[in-house]
């Protein structure tokens, strides 16, 4: 009989990722930014010293790229502002105004209203053996990669 529980982990994970990215997008409509702008807000909501783009883009797991243009559109719209290290852009330490902590703020709440309500009535024993599980899985799908990258 074949076995499709990757085929099912795999569906089931994308509906999950889309259902938070539709969370994600309808929380922070009110502020004219999307889900990839949440990253990077809670991000720097989380270090007050600052990250230069290419820590921001590794601690979020994010590409530079992508990390790029959202800091362009957070710093114009006045949450980002950039500590310039010599003139290097790429060297600047990025830092929340005033507005992008209170909003990183409104974002760690929404994130932490959202994990009570869809973990709410797990028990906690049942979430820490989840989570231990999945972060097995990711270290397991790492090692699958790298092995296959190293062939």
């Amino acid at each position: 009989m074949y076995n499709d529980h990757l085929e099912q982990f795999t569906l089931t994970l994308a509906d999950v990722l889309k259902c938070i990215k539709k969370l994600k997008d309808n929380r922070m409509n009110a502020y004219g930014l999307r889900s990839s702008h949440v990253i990077v807000l809670y991000v720097l909501g989380r270090t007050p010293e600052g990250l230069t783009p290419a820590e921001l883009a590794e601690a979020g797991d994010v590409d530079k790229a992508l990390i790029s243009r959202v800091v362009a559109e957070l710093t114009e719209k006045g949450f980002v502002t950039a500590v310039n290290a010599g003139g290097r852009r790429y060297k600047a330490r990025l830092r929340l105004t005033t507005e992008g902590k209170d909003l990183a703020d409104y974002i760690a709440g929404v994130v932490s209203e959202i994990q009570r309500q869809v973990s709410g009535d797990i028990p906690k024993e049942d979430l820490e053996v989840f989570y231990r599980t999945l972060f097995t899985l990711q270290t397991n799908f790492h090692k699958l990669v790298e092995a296959d990258e190293a062939e």
